[in-house]
């Protein structure tokens, strides 16, 4: 019977030992595991800077873009209104005879008056 005991307790230690191995794997897969979490939350937080770097990049670029447009749009509007004005000044030019104040001569000359209103915006 002390015989067969002992075997029992040898077989039980050896049981023990094999869990005990067996915890230690699962204690050193966990830590694995673990790490990998941690390795992807830091590639997480890194994706999530870019990204906002990316749209704050992108919020930049659109608000340049806006503000070109608008520097085009005015540009148009000024070339409009100096064409509009080149037309009416083109229209004002009359010829005058200016020999009163030379002496005479076969040739007319042309005098343009220009006039301007500035506008402050």
């Amino acid at each position: 019977i002390i015989n067969q005991l002992e075997e029992q307790v040898k077989q039980a230690n050896e049981q023990i030992n094999q869990t005990k191995e067996e915890i230690k794997q699962v204690h050193e897969q966990i830590n694995q595991a673990n790490e990998q979490i941690r390795q992807l939350q830091e590639e997480k937080q890194n994706i999530q800077k870019e990204m906002q770097r990316l749209k704050d990049e992108n919020e930049s670029v659109l608000e340049q873009r806006k503000m070109k447009d608008q520097l085009l749009a005015e540009e148009s509007h000024n070339r409009y209104k100096l064409e509009e004005a080149s037309q009416q000044l083109q229209q004002q030019i009359i010829a005058v005879s200016y020999t009163h104040l030379t002496l005479p001569t076969i040739y007319s000359v042309q005098i343009s008056v220009v006039a301007v209103a500035l506008k402050k915006k």
